[in-house]
């Protein structure tokens, strides 16, 4: 450690012009403090298969032949086969078929053979077919439409989800050297796996769900005091985050050209189920590049009825992870009144959390080692002393530094101790279904950002394809007293609610969304 933060100290502050400028003295000593280490979730599969972490790798494996907690029922496939991604017709029988086995292997429910499913070849260059083709397979009752293309990121990869969010069928967009693995069967097998472990949420599956650990519950430790884990995660409280990417600030729709001069404010918001594992989740447009969530009590209602539908109650408590720094408390303070709005006739109490994930802190261990273990906490010394705060790492890093999120608690109605809270969102970063090791963040942190990023790419792809100015004609003829007037502010309102009316109008309820 001693090594490292003196290198960091040489670097950038010994000789820093700026600090030097305004009188700024940094002392060469780090910050030394006990920090504590808690244990990460336990992952459950069917038949009660458990999967704890491997202390080595920091990975959670399951056993071989291992089957999904609740396998999706497939029926039809489509398989698009992007400018002849794979060549050879008798490589793209094979992929189905092989595609076909593992999802069965993992337990998945598949209706139809390989051989009865659509395989569809199209240049990429004849993309505007893409959309009457989507909405035939819809009405045939697809399940899933799959597009291979020789390119990692192309275009067509932006236009199927855009079609997916207005259509509403599930994708998934897969390179041809990933499709190689199930044709070859040779090659990283986490590649293969990784496929299914996609698909299956997508569908309409759960991969696995989090509990306590049975090291817990044999050694008699409880690390959450105020109830069991296992009731708060699955039987009473409902997790929601929200997302925002902020790109401009101003007027957004430039009315003498027609068009929008920048881009929105764009928002995700993920939340979980009758499962803490089990997201659904939507996204939109803001006008303003204000930091402050818009309708927010809308948008929570939104997240709670589709709750009350899934369990057939409202949730006791609600834990809102909140993505922002600790600036941004006052305004978030405001948000969580009409937050507040939402829940009062319903007796559900309020947790909030804003999440920093741009800290500038950085955490060593003592040692050698550059990064602190996956499961590290610190909730004193360098924390805010007039509200509670909290340092997590929960992800593991191969190369450079870790970066430790700061958990804010904005309100805390329910009085839940502190362990609970940082216990519960390690819990939540090891339910992401994809990933092998826990990320950064909390699978509905992760997931809410997804869908900021799904939005802002959707909003594009709706521009790209004409379809923005067909939005913009309608808005205008719907307000021409507001276009004559020229109230920027007013017009820009309705045109992000029309967009994302339009980018949203058929976009399915849960949105498992990890790729």
């Amino acid at each position: 450690m001693k090594i490292i933060t003196s290198k960091i100290w040489e670097a950038y502050c010994r000789n820093n012009p700026y600090l030097k400028s305004f009188g700024i003295k940094v002392n060469e000593k780090p910050i030394e403090l006990e920090a504590k280490v808690i244990y990460p979730a336990e992952l459950v599969y069917d038949r009660k298969v458990f999967c704890q972490r491997d202390d080595e790798t920091f990975q959670f494996l399951p056993p071989n032949k291992t089957k999904f907690f609740k396998p999706a029922e497939v029926q039809k496939i489509v398989v698009i086969n992007f400018d002849d991604a794979i060549e050879n017709p008798d490589d793209l029988k094979t992929f189905c078929e092989k595609l076909y086995t593992k999802c069965s292997d993992n337990g998945m429910t598949m209706t139809t053979q390989p051989d009865t499913w659509t395989r569809l070849s199209l240049p990429s260059e004849e993309i505007g077919k893409l959309e009457l083709r989507m909405r035939d397979f819809k009405r045939q009752n697809v399940t899933i439409i799959i597009g291979v293309t020789k390119e990692k990121k192309p275009t067509v990869h932006d236009v199927l989800k855009y079609f997916e969010a207005t259509l509403g069928i599930p994708t998934l967009h897969i390179h041809i050297d990933t499709a190689k693995h199930f044709i070859n069967e040779r090659g990283d097998a986490k590649t293969v796996k990784n496929v299914i472990r996609k698909l299956n949420p997508k569908c309409g599956g759960i991969n696995f769900i989090v509990q306590l650990m049975e090291f817990y519950k044999a050694n008699r430790i409880v690390p959450c005091s105020v109830k069991p884990v296992s009731e708060i995660l699955f039987e009473e409280t409902q997790f929601i985050a929200f997302e925002m990417i902020h790109e401009f600030a101003g007027p957004l729709f430039n009315q003498s050209q027609r068009t929008f001069d920048e881009e929105p404010t764009f928002v995700g918001c993920s939340y979980s189920l009758e499962l803490a594992t089990d997201l659904g989740g939507f996204n939109y447009l803001q006008e303003f590049n204000q930091y402050k969530l818009k309708n927010v009590k809308s948008k929570l209602e939104e997240c709670l009825n589709h709750y009350n539908t899934a369990v057939g109650r409202f949730p006791k408590t609600v834990v809102v992870f909140r993505t922002g720094s600790e600036d941004e408390l006052d305004r978030v303070r405001e948000e969580i009144v009409h937050m507040k709005k939402a829940l009062e006739d319903k007796n559900i109490k309020l947790i909030v959390l804003i999440v920093e994930k741009t800290s500038h802190f950085r955490i060593f261990p003592t040692g050698a080692q550059q990064n602190v273990i996956s499961g590290t906490v610190i909730d004193d010394t360098i924390t805010t002393p007039d509200f509670y705060q909290f340092y997590l790492v929960s992800q593991t890093v191969d190369k450079g530094t870790a970066r430790p999120i700061k958990y804010t608690v904005a309100v805390n109605d329910p009085g839940w101790k502190f362990n609970v809270l940082y216990n519960l969102t390690y819990f939540l970063a090891c339910g992401h279904q994809v990933s092998y090791q826990s990320p950064a963040v909390p699978n509905v942190v992760y997931a809410a950002e997804n869908l900021a990023k799904r939005c802002r790419n959707n909003f594009l792809t709706h521009r790209k394809l004409g379809k923005l100015e067909t939005t913009i004609t309608r808005v205008l003829a719907n307000y021409d007293d507001l276009n004559e007037r020229k109230h920027d502010k007013e017009l820009d309102g309705h045109m992000v609610d029309e967009i994302s009316r339009v980018l949203n109008e058929n976009a399915l309820k849960r949105r498992n969304f990890w790729a």
